[in-house]
């Protein structure tokens, strides 16, 4: 008899183990779930925003680039329309291995960069085509993005 009950306990000691596992598996599976609904990919304009600023001598072209995200500098042009691109002077970035690009030096957090006047055509009103591209670190690239921009 202590055999059959011995057996009998085992049996439900064993179903409890199971259910337990079973039902910490699955909180864990919802807990990954909710962090992946969580993290979300910004729009273009959130991840990378863009300021041009005209003064009498330059024009300043500015990115405020959120946490996690990256502009490749080798993706980042600046011309009038139909015109050859304009020679820019980057600040120093930072040299990463990209599995898309290979080697290439990328920018966080900011990017400032100034165009002489003397660079773009100072014939009345002007409108500048700024060309860039960056990804997010969690491994989404974006589309090379151009915008027009009417100078005064």
């Amino acid at each position: 008899m202590i055999g059959k009950q011995s057996m009998l306990f085992r049996k439900r000691l064993i179903s409890v183990i199971l259910l337990a596992g079973c039902t910490l598996s699955l909180g864990a599976a919802v807990q990954g779930l909710n962090g992946l609904t969580k993290t979300r990919i910004l729009p273009v304009d959130e991840a990378f925003g863009l300021q041009v600023l005209a003064y009498v001598d330059e024009v300043k072209i500015q990115w405020r680039i959120a946490p996690g995200y990256y502009l490749y500098k080798e993706r980042i042009s600046v011309s009038e329309p139909g015109s050859e691109a304009v020679q820019l002077d980057f600040p120093a970035g930072i040299e990463t291995f990209d599995e898309y690009f290979g080697d290439v030096i990328v920018f966080e957090d900011h990017l400032n960069i100034s165009v002489p006047n003397g660079s773009v055509s100072n014939q009345g009103e002007t409108v500048l085509e700024v060309r860039y591209q960056g990804c997010a670190k969690l491994g989404y690239c974006y589309p090379p993005q151009t915008r027009m921009i009417d100078l005064p």
